[in-house]
């Protein structure tokens, strides 16, 4: 069993849950502008984003052309 205890903000699994939604299953990007009620819940759900980007991109299907396109229609909201 491998722990990685590590202290995270309270909604940081809520921004990934919905980053996940929003982008990969095809969930209302309204789902976001619901979460993101405060600048704390939009950074998170930032960090969310960037971190799945990040980690897509270094795995095994990194450098495709596509990759970045399921990831605009979250992102226009966060601007």
């Amino acid at each position: 069993m491998d722990l990685s205890l590590y202290m995270r903000p309270a909604h940081w699994g809520d921004a990934i849950v919905i980053a996940d939604a929003v982008t990969w299953l095809g969930a209302d990007p309204s789902l976001a502008t619901l979460f993101a009620t405060d600048q704390t819940r939009l950074d998170l759900l930032a960090r969310a984003l960037i971190f799945r980007l990040v980690a897509e991109q270094t795995g095994p299907l990194a450098g495709q052309a596509n990759a970045i396109e399921p990831y605009e229609r979250i992102a226009a909201l966060l601007t």
